[in-house]
């Protein structure tokens, strides 16, 4: 892959975590609990962060790279799944 497909994949990545932490903010906010609304504002923060960082590496690629989208998908999905299905043992993941 290269520097121009990584980068690529990090700005789309960083518009769908606007777009999510936008669907929080409106669309699901009346909807769940405030105590899951704090997860997806969690979850698009640190979406939008992880996002930041591998625009940064996307020069220098490999694992560090691809340890960070793993971290990212890992990470905010498991987070996003919380207040939509209720399954709080997801917040362990």
């Amino acid at each position: 892959m290269t520097e121009r497909h990584r980068a690529g994949i990090a700005c789309v990545l960083g518009a769908l975590a606007v777009g999510l932490g936008a669907i929080g903010a409106h669309a699901i906010r009346d909807r769940v609990p405030p105590a899951d609304l704090d997860i997806w504002k969690t979850a698009a923060q640190y979406h939008g962060l992880h996002s930041v960082a591998l625009l940064a590496l996307a020069r220098r690629g490999g694992w560090p790279w691809w340890a960070m989208l793993a971290g990212l998908l890992i990470f905010a999905l498991t987070l996003y799944a919380i207040p939509l299905t209720g399954l709080r043992w997801l917040g362990a993941v």
